[in-house]
């Protein structure tokens, strides 16, 4: 039985065996050893199975929804945050960044924000302030700005997309488990129908076998008599 690039893992009354070994970005890989514990790294050479599912989803189709996510969440941040700079707050300071992070997995709002909404730089001008709320809808009507994929989608555009394309993947992979299954079932009917034995055919065989058997066997008896008939006539 052989792996990945021919290696093998039983053979000659001896096996080998295949573990996991943590990568750079803190995920398990599948390796082989060899006999004396030393691991090589096969993840590039599985090409097929369950296995191979698993590694495409988490190495390709995960990581590139959260690129995806992360400059939705990056655009918005700085889209944002650039206008609530421009603004003032209550006080007629100027505002400061509305959002914290790097990315969708630690979008924060800012702790000074939260801790006094007053700082919420609403107005356009400091000397309009209190009572204008030019800024606050200016940030507001960011979600209908094209600001997205090379400026061609808004925010709630590519959010929609990003949960369609998941959604399609999840279509299609189960389109495709579902065929190669049907396609398994058909092949091993296939090969039952060609391969298999029946018992009532069989049975049908027997009895006809059994019977051919019979009239042999009367034949010869019949021939037998009546040879000792003409040997007593001789």
């Amino acid at each position: 039985m052989l792996v990945a690039d021919g290696r093998p893992l039983v053979g000659a009354g001896q096996q080998w065996q295949l573990s996991t070994q943590v990568n750079t970005r803190n995920l398990h890989d599948v390796v082989w050893l060899d006999r004396s514990g030393t691991p090589t790294n096969i993840i590039s050479d599985i090409d097929g199975g369950q296995l191979k599912g698993y590694l495409e989803v988490r190495d390709g189709i995960i990581p590139a929804d959260m690129n995806r996510l992360d400059t939705l969440a990056q655009t918005m941040m700085t889209d944002i945050n650039a206008l609530h700079q421009a603004g003032f707050a209550l006080d007629g300071s100027a505002g400061e960044a509305f959002f914290n992070g790097l990315g969708a997995g630690n979008i924060a709002l800012n702790p000074n924000i939260a801790a006094d909404p007053d700082l919420i730089a609403a107005a356009a001008d400091a000397l309009t302030v209190p009572g204008d709320n030019r800024q606050a809808i200016a940030i507001a009507n960011l979600q209908y700005q094209l600001t997205m994929n090379g400026n061609t989608a808004t925010y709630h555009d590519s959010y929609s997309a990003l949960i369609r394309d998941a959604g399609n993947e999840v279509l299609k992979s189960n389109a495709y488990y579902h065929h190669q299954s049907d396609m398994l079932a058909q092949l091993e009917n296939r090969r039952e129908s060609i391969s298999g034995v029946s018992l009532d055919e069989e049975m049908i065989h027997l009895i006809k076998f059994q019977n051919a058997y019979a009239a042999a066997a009367k034949m010869i008896s019949a021939a037998d008599e009546m040879l000792q008939t003409v040997l007593q006539m001789i």
